[in-house]
């Protein structure tokens, strides 16, 4: 049941106080969103002159994502950055709605993969995986080439943790413009010689970042590339050579970041969609909402 019954009439100025009491005192002990992150929506929403019902369903949105598993931060971060940019709600919750649909296929392919564990550093560890399952699904890694992906890491000791760094990796490449399945071969031949966590993740950062306008690094690159993973050359030099022909900027720089696309739509967007001190960003006070994953 709403917070507003049916037919009631809320001055728009009182709507920021009376969305605060529905906050708290209605919804709260069924709030799966932390109250300080509720009350940053609810503050947002009311400055974006959202309704009492829009913000509410808003927020009930994000306890029902929450409480199905699924990483809600970034769920909110897209309603906090399309208010910061005056985003139409349609076009806010279209957007959304595709990524939800992301979490939720992410989240089906990785409890295939890797055995339910219901210890809390294991939930949180899942979050984050289907975190960046989502962005690898957002840039055209496909649902079974993800969960390949995923299955080089099922049979570690720390599959869960394991799984985050081919994931990012396959993700990147494909969103620097090279093949979903020539990714897959890329991150299966370095995972076979030893290539894990960061080196992984950035291996596949720094060969994506190559692409240039999503056309891919050039094939003579990727074959010596794949020459010097199997011949067991040395990855610093491996790293400082891929660096180089980025330009010598720091790594992990290039087009496509993880969480992000040329051109889409900037409340779409899964990282940073403007300056650190965005108000789509700011929490509480005026403070930086905490980004715990990578590429948000």
């Amino acid at each position: 049941m709403g917070c507003f019954q049916r037919g009631t009439v809320i001055p728009q100025r009182a709507i920021p106080v009376a969305l605060l009491v529905s906050l708290f005192l209605c919804t709260a002990a069924d709030a799966a969103v932390r109250p300080e992150v509720r009350a940053e929506l609810v503050r947002r929403a009311g400055e974006s002159g959202l309704s009492a019902p829009q913000t509410e369903a808003i927020l009930q949105r994000a306890d029902r994502i929450d409480a199905a598993g699924l990483p809600v931060q970034v769920v909110i971060d897209r309603y906090l950055e399309g208010m910061a940019r005056g985003v139409p709600l349609p076009r806010i919750e279209a957007v959304v709605d595709r990524l939800e649909d992301r979490l939720r296929e992410s989240a089906r392919r990785v409890d295939v993969v890797f055995p339910a564990d219901p210890s809390a550093p294991a939930r949180e560890m899942r979050r984050s995986l289907i975190d960046h399952c989502a962005f690898a699904l957002s840039v055209g890694v496909p649902s079974d080439g993800l969960e390949e992906a995923m299955q080089l890491a099922s049979r570690g000791k720390h599959g869960l943790g394991e799984g985050r760094a081919p994931v990012l990796a396959m993700g990147c490449l494909v969103a620097g413009g090279l093949e979903p399945a020539a990714s897959l071969d890329l991150v299966r031949t370095a995972w076979a010689h030893g290539y894990r966590g960061s080196d992984l993740e950035q291996l596949g950062r720094e060969l994506g970042s190559l692409g240039g306008a999503g056309q891919g690094p050039p094939p003579e690159v990727v074959r010596h590339v794949l020459d010097s993973i199997r011949s067991g050359a040395d990855r610093e030099r491996l790293f400082h050579h891929l660096e180089a022909l980025c330009g010598g900027g720091s790594p992990g720089r290039g087009p496509h970041p993880p969480g992000t696309r040329p051109g889409e739509d900037p409340s779409e967007m899964h990282g940073p969609g403007g300056p650190p001190q965005d108000p789509g960003h700011m929490g509480p006070g005026g403070r930086p909402h905490p980004h715990p994953h990578p590429g948000r």
